[in-house]
């Protein structure tokens, strides 16, 4: 399926509707869910902190970076299209290749860094176990949705995008190769830490603060 602007405002709205179905949820079990122990229930809850309220506020951030570097090197007539769980800027076609493959990939950094600052807010941040959770769980997803996710829409068809530019024939460069080293080593430690054991333990000891054993699995 190939995923056009209309399709994604429709997919926006879904989720938006989605998120005011899990403020409700989050209201019902706050006491349990800001309490000193958590449940696999308190999981799925910070889970859906993390998409539905996180995610949308940075959106708009890889949107700004966008904006910011296009007019740093002069576009001019830049406009904002966000629509929560997606966005983009658009301005008249007046940069020159190498300008655009930096726009292209300004606003992957914010993503890519707001996931570094939210693992570090989870690590070092003076806040309970599920806020940790909330803010492990909400980098993981920045990381999955840069590294992986759209990416692989763009590389497939699925979407032009920004790496559509950045990995782009008419675009490549020594910056798009060291985009792409980076990406790569970036996504193996993604996969470590999402899908196996070890990386999971050291998620949860290193930026949950908490014992090895999953809350909630606890025997």
């Amino acid at each position: 399926m190939v995923l056009t602007p209309t399709i994604l405002t429709i997919i926006s709205i879904v989720y938006g509707v989605l998120a005011i179905r899990m403020a409700f949820a989050v209201w019902k079990g706050r006491k349990s869910l800001f309490d000193d122990t958590v449940t696999p229930e308190d999981m799925r809850l910070a889970n859906g902190i993390a998409f539905y309220f996180l995610w949308p506020p940075v959106v708009l951030l890889h949107e700004g970076g966008h904006a910011l570097v296009a007019a740093l090197f002069g576009a001019q007539g830049i406009r904002l299209h966000y629509f929560g769980y997606w966005g983009e800027i658009t301005y008249p076609n007046t940069l020159t290749n190498r300008q655009d493959w930096w726009v292209a990939l300004a606003g992957n950094v914010v993503s890519y860094t707001m996931g570094i600052a939210l693992a570090l807010a989870a690590r070092y941040g003076r806040v309970t176990l599920i806020w940790r959770i909330i803010l492990a769980s909400a980098a993981m997803e920045q990381w999955y949705v840069v590294l992986f996710w759209y990416p692989l829409l763009c590389l497939t068809g699925s979407f032009q995008g920004d790496f559509n530019v950045i990995y782009g024939r008419a675009y490549w460069w020594a910056g798009s190769t060291v985009t792409a080293a980076i990406g790569v080593v970036s996504l193996i430690a993604y996969c470590w830490a999402a899908y196996y054991e070890g990386g999971k333990a050291w998620v949860r000891e290193n930026l949950w603060r908490a014992a090895a054993t999953p809350p909630g699995q606890e025997e």
